[in-house]
């Protein structure tokens, strides 16, 4: 339901269903130990299904905050690019946002399949018995202190990913007053725009890479992270 990627409305629900079948045929025996005796009261069954629910969409959750930090980055560098009014549908987040942002989350999550990251989130999975065990109460102020913290960390990637484009959208509308002050018959606008949208492609192709391979290291320390035992 919520693990990016596997989550999108593009994938058919009978694919998503097949998925964790195959997932938690492929977990069993490693957890198998962890898990207690099925209990002869179905409230107590249901109170450990409920359990699991809650922690397993902790986790997709955690993954999805994650990703977030990619459309932030895609918005941030869309207002200061004069972008922001060529909005696309983003089939990851399954919302209307800008096209730099869709690019740049298409990109990330192409690169996150290719180089196999995605089975850090199927090992944060298997290592979450070790670290909620099935039937144990859960700790609801760790759990808001977890995604808070990621929600934070997610934001502040965001916009450290997008600083290139902040200081150069500052130094391009500084320089463009001074001209404006220079030459008061220049029309500003339809001069600065293209030149403006020109300046945020090249930033574009030039740190496209290095934002991708940020991501997926701070991806990667993320989940290893919350995997730990």
């Amino acid at each position: 339901m919520f693990l990016p990627g596997f989550s999108s409305q593009n994938v058919s629900m009978n694919v998503r269903a097949l998925l964790s079948m195959a997932i938690a045929l492929v977990i069993m025996p490693s957890v198998a130990h962890l898990i207690p005796p099925i209990p002869t009261s179905p409230f107590a069954l249901g109170l450990i299904l409920m359990g699991e629910i809650l922690y397993g969409s902790i986790i997709g959750l955690l993954a999805k905050i994650i990703v977030g930090a990619l459309q932030t980055a895609g918005t941030v560098i869309s207002f200061s690019s004069a972008m922001a009014n060529a909005m696309a549908t983003d089939p990851i987040s399954q919302q209307q946002s800008a096209v730099v942002g869709t690019f740049i989350t298409i990109t990330a999550m192409t690169a996150l399949f290719v180089t196999n990251m995605h089975h850090l989130m199927i090992s944060a999975v298997v290592e979450s018995y070790t670290l909620f065990l099935p039937g144990s109460a859960p700790n609801t102020g760790d759990m808001a202190a977890l995604i808070v913290g990621h929600v934070a960390g997610a934001f502040k990637l965001g916009v450290s990913l997008s600083a290139p484009f902040i200081i150069i959208s500052f130094a391009f509308n500084l320089a463009l007053g001074l001209v404006s002050k220079l030459m008061p018959q220049l029309q500003v606008y339809f001069v600065g725009m293209p030149l403006g949208i020109m300046f945020a492609f090249g930033a574009l192709l030039i740190c496209i890479g290095a934002i991708v391979m940020i991501f997926i290291g701070y991806f990667e320390n993320s989940l290893e992270a919350f995997s730990a035992p």
